[in-house]
């Protein structure tokens, strides 16, 4: 349903005795959110990745948001999830969210110019648009020339566009309008993240089993947990914050993994900036695949191989092939990206609504 953030009005009819019509009734159906602060909210994220290079850094944020839901954890807001609850204290400063400060730091400034943008909406939006590669306006306005020449009767037309990626991933059907947590008594409790590797904090003997209670705690099946394993092909580990990496690779050096690109040629390779020194381009760190900031199935075709030792495979990546139940998807989607790609939609869309309470009816942007 595609609302404005102004209450939609239907009419309703009914019928009484005799087949009688009764006078119609009129119900309102009151948008959970702004459209519009939405629609700009969503632009200035798509210009602060760019700008930036955040996406990994953005995409964790949502996830640690929304994963911490149980549930079995009891009505709103007690089962965690999608609530904003990350940017409060304690929970910003649980292990698991070492270093999303940052993030939080990075989306203060949105939320400040479009109020009515819940922060559980905001952070998932960012996390979704870190994902998805727009085409741009201009792309769009070829596009619709050639199909109108084409519907017209013309010939087909080899066009080309140039997209203005944010990470080149799929298209996500994400919906807004969440309430927010205010009070930092409703914080998500500690451990309901999951860990990288052993010691697991619930006694799990194997990474698989640790996954399974972590993501099944969440309502997630072994498709979605392979699939959301997937995201990986984004970002790097910091040995500072989750005790896991390198502290540099080749790849992480000056970027990801290329000589020059608009990523290090103006990103994370720069010499020093505000966002470079401190923030979230600072060089350094391993990474799950060499192009870090790309979003597609290297994940899984590297994981596979294991033949670099410059590439990071923590303990819960290997279990994704290892794991008998786990293998097939993660087998199907090293070949078939687009398998991924549709998989991982559906999974991170549903991660991002998990726990979150609507206020009205949720709409799309």
């Amino acid at each position: 349903m595609q609302l404005s953030h102004a209450s939609s009005r239907t009419a309703v009819h009914g019928y009484g005795r005799a087949g009688s019509v009764r006078k119609p009734r009129t119900v309102v159906v009151r948008a959970a959110a702004n459209v519009e602060q939405l629609r700009s909210a969503k632009k200035d994220i798509e210009d602060l990745i760019r700008s930036k290079s955040c996406n990994p850094l953005l995409i964790r944020l949502g996830w640690h948001d929304a994963g911490t839901f149980d549930k079995d954890g009891g009505a709103w807001p007690k089962a965690g999830g999608a609530t904003g609850s990350i940017r409060l204290k304690p929970e910003i400063g649980h292990g698991a969210n070492a270093g999303l400060q940052a993030a939080i730091d990075l989306m203060e400034p949105i939320k400040a110019k479009y109020p009515a943008v819940s922060y559980a909406d905001l952070y998932q939006m960012a996390s979704a648009v870190a994902v998805e590669g727009p085409f741009a306006c201009v792309d769009l306005c070829q596009m619709a020339c050639a199909a109108g020449v084409e519907v017209a009767g013309g010939p087909k037309l080899a066009m080309r566009y140039e997209r203005q990626d944010v990470a080149g991933g799929p298209k996500l059907a994400m919906r807004y309008g969440r309430k927010d947590v205010n009070d930092p008594k409703d914080c998500a409790k500690e451990g309901n993240l999951p860990s990288a590797g052993h010691p697991f904090p619930e006694g799990s003997v194997s990474p698989a089993q640790h996954l399974r209670h972590i993501f099944g705690r969440m309502g997630l099946n072994d498709k979605e947990i392979v699939a959301l394993s997937g995201a990986h092909t984004l970002g790097r580990a910091r040995p500072e914050r989750s005790g896991w990496g390198k502290e540099e690779t080749k790849y992480t050096k000056d970027g990801p993994g290329k000589e020059e690109t608009k990523y290090t040629k103006d990103g994370p390779g720069k010499e020093e900036t505000k966002y470079t020194k401190d923030g979230p381009g600072k060089p350094g760190g391993q990474s799950w695949t060499a192009d870090w900031l790309v979003f597609n199935n290297a994940y899984f075709k590297d994981v596979k191989k294991k033949s670099d030792d410059e590439l990071l495979v923590l303990p819960t990546d290997a279990a994704v092939f290892d794991d008998d139940a786990f293998r097939p998807f993660a087998e199907k989607y090293a070949e078939d990206e687009a398998a991924f790609f549709a998989d991982y939609a559906l999974a991170h869309v549903k991660l991002s609504e998990l726990g979150a309470a609507w206020d009205g009816e949720p709409v799309s942007v």
